[in-house]
């Protein structure tokens, strides 16, 4: 796997994570998440770091997986669940 200059992963690792797991994401539930969190930053109502932060979280969920990590569809209903 490709790491950047501070060894995080880069955009197509994250989309290989994603894609490569569609039994274990909810593709209605991970659209609502993305829509909130870049509209969020475009609006300025997150800063990148804020952004980038929910989006780390989320990669880390997809890539160890519910059991080791968090469960990524649990964390993105609990991040939208608070917008309600």
């Amino acid at each position: 796997m490709s790491r950047g200059p501070k060894g995080e992963k880069r955009p197509a690792d994250v989309i290989a994570i994603i894609s490569g797991m569609p039994e274990r994401i909810d593709h209605d539930l991970l659209d609502k998440f993305l829509t909130y969190v870049l509209d969020g930053y475009k609006a300025g109502l997150k800063t990148k770091d804020d952004a980038m932060a929910d989006l780390a979280h989320l990669v880390t969920a997809l890539d160890k997986g519910p059991g080791v990590g968090d469960d990524p569809n649990a964390y993105m209903k609990a991040i939208l669940d608070h917008i309600d």
